[in-house]
């Protein structure tokens, strides 16, 4: 079975000059959202845990937050800089990360985790198989298969985003790193 989505461009300004001016928006029905949910609660989460794989990482978790990221980055630097007299710090924005997220490698990690075969198998379904048109006033375009990224507003992209980044730790005892995503 084939998903389509209906993606129809909403201007992020007042006056458009380039496409990057548009946010594309692609409305998740609402059942579709509820079940993804509950996938996520009763087998995604649990297979992730323990939660020392999460101590790092603050975006799309109940307790995570800008705030606690910024509070644990600068009380380490703080900390840091309390026996030494200077900090190299490497800040890396993945702009647009979500839509880039390679849908071989979410599944070869999801393979790892303790789930059932048949939600490892649905959640393989919802990423493949995906195709996309756009919308914009009366033009439709040709519909396009999408093998990268996640659904926008889907109830399982924050969380695979989050088993995306699970392997992504320090290499030296000295290092720190910080986690934060937001959608």
């Amino acid at each position: 079975m084939r998903h389509t989505a209906i993606v129809t461009p909403i201007s992020k300004v007042s006056q458009q000059t380039n496409c990057g001016d548009y946010r594309p928006i692609s409305v998740t029905p609402i059942m579709s959202r509820i079940v993804e949910k509950i996938v996520v609660r009763t087998w995604l989460c649990p297979s992730i845990i323990p939660a020392e794989l999460l101590i790092n990482q603050y975006g799309f978790r109940p307790t995570g937050s800008t705030t606690s990221a910024l509070i644990h980055l600068f009380h380490s630097i703080t900390r840091m800089l309390e026996s030494c007299s200077y900090v190299k710090a490497l800040l890396t924005d993945f702009t647009k990360a979500f839509n880039i997220v390679d849908h071989t490698v979410i599944i070869s990690k999801l393979a790892k985790l303790q789930l059932p075969g048949n939600i490892y198998n649905r959640i393989g379904a919802f990423l493949s198989n995906r195709d996309q048109i756009c919308r914009y006033k009366n033009f439709v375009s040709k519909s396009t298969t999408c093998n990268r990224g996640f659904v926008q507003g889907s109830g399982l992209g924050p969380t695979l985003f989050v088993v995306l980044t699970l392997d992504l730790n320090i290499v030296f005892n000295y290092s720190v790193i910080v986690k934060f995503a937001d959608d």
